[in-house]
């Protein structure tokens, strides 16, 4: 689900989600009749599903989300100090985005999706991205079907004066040969990140991202985070929890090459 922007043009009516209903169509059906729009300093505003809040479509990966010129590709943003981050760590092309959000199940009622509840909340890998191009947008400009991307409509803004870069997904995979260069995955045990059993931030991963098992460090993440239980990688991730990076040994290549084989294409 996108977060509010107050920035933006594009509202929660007008982007598709996969199932094909709008995003604000999705909400009602939540019982959700209102998004909390940050106004700064911490502080949000409460705007009504009807006054049509902006919303941030960010990652862009889902070529149905709204209408699209022919040349369209997927494309991320980023923007001050989560773009230093990826760039003092050589983030560039051939290099690929996996994504994770918080989610929860829910119950299709028809009219009505009910959550299942708080303690069925995880943590999850949802869509991934090869970088085809790196777009520095304080200084370039980019390609014009990005024009609808909020980093380049709304690049005006003072929040977007620091770094603001978009990477547009490659053409077609280099890393995994055959592949599209972005998607979304479909829901599988394969994709959750969260341990069974535990809180969402606590994640189990395959046991070749833990520190004792690879000469690559996932960043954000000291030794102390990291336990090894029975062959797995439990991770307490870390607060910041959004840029992690780590160099991809071949384990972990055939960890995602797995993951890619479950991509709805864009």
């Amino acid at each position: 689900m996108p977060i509010p922007d107050p920035g933006s043009e594009l509202t929660y009516d007008d982007c598709f989600a996969a199932n094909g209903d709008t995003f604000a169509s999705l909400l009602r059906r939540l019982g959700i009749d209102h998004v909390r729009v940050p106004t700064g300093g911490g502080r949000t505003e409460r705007i009504a599903l009807a006054d049509k809040p902006g919303c941030h479509l960010d990652p862009d990966l889902d070529r149905a989300a709204m209408p699209r010129r022919e040349s369209w590709r997927p494309a991320f943003g980023q923007v001050g100090a989560s773009q230093t981050h990826l760039a003092n760590h050589g983030v560039g092309p051939g290099d690929v985005f996996l994504f994770f959000g918080w989610f929860c199940p829910v119950r299709d009622e028809g009219d009505r999706l009910r959550y299942l509840g708080r303690a069925q909340q995880v943590q999850a890998l949802w869509g991934w991205m090869e970088i085809g191009d790196v777009v520095a947008l304080d200084v370039e400009s980019p390609p014009p079907w990005a024009s609808a991307h909020p980093h380049v409509a709304s690049r005006h803004l003072s929040r977007y004066q620091r770094n603001n870069t978009l990477y547009l997904a490659a053409v077609a995979s280099t890393a995994f040969p055959g592949a599209a260069g972005a998607g979304r995955f479909r829901w599988s045990d394969a994709t959750r990140l969260t341990r069974h059993g535990s809180t969402p931030s606590v994640w189990e991963l395959p046991g070749c991202f833990h520190p004792a098992s690879s000469t690559s460090r996932l960043s954000h993440h000291g030794d102390s985070a990291w336990d090894l239980i029975e062959g797995r990688a439990v991770l307490r991730s870390a607060r910041i929890g959004q840029e992690f990076v780590i160099n991809m040994t071949d384990d972990m290549h055939a960890w995602t090459q797995a993951l890619i084989g479950r991509t709805v294409t864009p």
